[in-house]
């Protein structure tokens, strides 16, 4: 580099994109060295631009750094979300696991009591065969036999080492017949005034979805899932009516005092009272007191005993406003006629002596769904207070254990002409039997829609059936030794125990199906004191 204009050697110096020179140290001939400031031409641009080249480098390094930031967040967190997954994985294979291994060693115990009982069943058979060959032996052996059977045929819940609540979760996997077949038991209690009573559940039917005999149950809103029937094995300790019997009369407005006539007539021979020759009567009565408008007044006749006398009762009470004496006559106020209709304020013959056998109205039906001791509500103007009235409710005598297990499902009964013949729904914890579930026929006058409707046979029925030599169900009117149940508060003695299914004769509108204590499969009505073989379903 030098001065064009002293002729002196002309050097370029290069300098790098983005660089510049600040000084220029020039060496002299004689060998002394000088600072020179260096100046550009466009120094202010150079500047400006050294200035900005400073600013985007820092930009990139730091846009750099968030990439690369960025970049190790990512790996971090595919990183956490490939061992939460891993996690989860052998966290649920272990459930899985576990799971198979509790309901396969619950299998085992299951088959394991099975096996027993078959053993037991050969104990019996042997017992019994002994005490036929003697005489003096046939207590005895009979007895031990009974206690062998009853041994190996109760598999609980404690048997199998699983909780209620591990039971329901099989139930709702669909498992629960790989471990519980027909007719095993759990086994339960029944509390009543104070006493507990040992309460045996037979299991009954598994509706887990398999085949059309073996349908979801449905539940209330309409979901259908897996449940397992089990029943009472014994009758339950109360007498329980299926409903109380009902008011013949409700007047619309206060009687006053005096003379007043209502006709009977009969358009169906019932029994050898009131209704034992078809016909019209006219009766009349005098009253003394103000009967109320709503009170309920109740008829002494019944099937067999004859019409002299009619009671006002304050409504839904067992208080007394007036009883009267009543006679064949004439002479007074008409207030209607009764016979085997409702007739406005007149109720039916039947309902007036035997109650109501319209089971989603019955009292049956409250009782056996409640908890606490408010569940008798009245549900017609003719209904009474039930027998069982301000005692708690059926789910407060079962273990809580139990109830909280329990599914609420779809109950369907055909229900009498009288109220319309429908297929009525109601959704319960716990029900009577139809006569389709008990595995019998339609005797009590069903449509066949409606005897369809009223569920599939039990499973624990069919093979009940099976066992006594039948080919197909129970036939109605007969009597069948099997079919006898016993009490929970009494081993011994047999019981009368109510189905869900009204029977449908004309001038039956009172009467219910019902098991006798002979093993009769009949019907009765409603307001006798008969027993509960109660139906519940886990799920």
């Amino acid at each position: 580099m030098a001065d064009r204009s002293t002729g002196g050697t002309l050097t370029e110096v290069k300098v790098s994109e983005g660089e510049y020179i600040d000084v220029l140290t020039v060496t002299l001939k004689d060998g002394t060295s000088k600072d020179y400031p260096f100046k550009y031409e466009n120094e202010e641009a150079l500047e400006t631009a050294r200035i900005a080249a400073d600013a985007a480098a820092k930009a990139a390094n730091e846009a750099k750094a968030a990439v690369e930031a960025n970049e190790e967040q990512r790996k971090t967190g595919e990183a956490t979300r490939v061992s939460n997954e891993e996690t989860r994985k052998t966290e649920f294979a272990a459930a899985k696991k576990a799971a198979e291994d509790q309901t396969a060693e619950a299998k085992k115990a299951a088959e394991a009591a099975n096996k027993a009982k078959e053993l037991a069943d050969g104990a019996a058979e042997l017992a019994n065969t002994a005490a036929g060959n003697a005489d003096e032996a046939t207590s005895s052996a009979t007895e031990a036999a009974r206690k062998a059977n009853a041994a190996a045929e109760a598999v609980s819940v404690a048997t199998l080492g699983i909780s209620p609540q591990q039971l329901r979760a099989m139930v709702r996997m669909g498992n629960a017949a790989d471990v519980l077949r027909v007719g095993d038991q759990l086994n339960s209690t029944f509390t009543w005034e104070g006493e507990e009573y040992p309460l045996p559940c037979d299991v009954l039917h598994h509706f887990n979805g398999r085949d059309a005999d073996h349908p979801l149950s449905t539940l209330e809103g309409g979901i259908e899932a897996p449940t397992m029937a089990i029943g009472a094995h014994f009758a339950l300790p109360p007498a329980c009516a299926f409903d109380s019997m009902e008011a013949l009369y409700v007047p619309e407005a206060d009687m006053q005092p005096g003379q007043y006539d209502i006709i009977v007539e009969v358009n169906y021979v019932w029994g050898t009272g009131v209704c034992a020759a078809k016909g019209s009567t006219r009766f009349t009565f005098t009253t003394t007191n103000v009967w109320p408008a709503g009170c309920q007044v109740l008829w002494n006749a019944s099937y067999g005993g004859e019409f002299t006398s009619l009671t006002a009762y304050e409504n839904f009470s067992d208080k007394v406003i007036e009883k009267v004496s009543v006679a064949a006559g004439s002479g007074g106020t008409l207030i209607g006629t009764a016979n085997e209709q409702i007739n406005g304020r007149i109720n039916t013959i039947q309902r007036a002596c035997d109650g109501n056998n319209d089971y989603t109205k019955s009292g049956l039906h409250r009782w056996a769904n409640a908890h606490g001791t408010d569940w008798d509500v009245q549900q017609g103007i003719f209904d009474r207070p039930h027998p069982l009235h301000g005692k708690p409710g059926l789910l407060d005598c079962l273990p809580p254990e139990l109830v909280e297990v329990l599914a609420k499902v779809s109950v369907k009964t055909q229900l009498h002409p009288v109220d319309g013949g429908e297929i009525a729904e109601t959704f319960d914890y716990a029900y009577p039997p139809s006569a389709r579930q008990h595995y019998f026929s339609n005797y009590l006058g069903a449509t066949t829609e409606g005897y369809n409707a009223e569920g599939v046979p039990f499973d624990y029925f069919k093979a009940l059936a099976v066992s006594t030599g039948l080919t197909g169900p129970f036939q109605g009117w007969q009597t069948y030794p099997a079919l006898i149940t016993f009490g929970a508060e009494n081993h011994t003695v047999a019981c009368n125990c109510w189905l869900r299914s009204p029977y449908r004769g004309a001038a039956h509108a009172g009467y219910e199906g019902v098991v006798s204590s002979s093993g009769l499969v009949s019907s009765a009505g409603a307001a006798n004191g008969y027993r509960l073989v109660v139906v519940l379903h886990i799920g």
